[in-house]
């Protein structure tokens, strides 16, 4: 009878013990998990950017702005110099170029684009 009593006891300190650090860990865990889900959605959404090669081959010398804009989203920004258009979709790393004249495409360029 003694014996079982010091297993029971052994078991309620063990569980005091070792309870409360799993609980951390099982609180760690979690919070590892979260930031592995967060960086998969990142990486779907960067995969599902419209700066792709596969859009990069849609332009065409003569396409109209909103037809771009249609392929590309809207422009990360455009600037207006003596009649030609510019406007860069993407960042300083990764992008798209787009001169347009009179409104249609004069010549593109891309930058590390996948």
């Amino acid at each position: 009878m003694a014996v079982a009593a010091a297993v029971a006891d052994t078991g309620a300190r063990l569980r005091r013990v070792i309870l409360p650090h799993c609980n951390i860990v099982v609180r760690q865990i979690k919070a590892i998990m979260k930031y592995i889900i967060l960086l998969s959605l990142a990486f779907f959404l960067a995969a599902c950017s419209p700066l792709s090669v596969e859009n990069y081959n849609k332009l065409k010398v003569g396409m109209s702005y909103d037809e771009v804009k249609q392929i590309l989203g809207p422009p990360a920004k455009c600037s207006d110099v003596l009649g030609v258009k510019h406007c860069s979709w993407g960042d300083a790393q990764r992008h798209v170029d787009v001169n347009f004249v009179g409104d249609q495409v004069l010549i593109f360029s891309a930058e590390n684009i996948h």
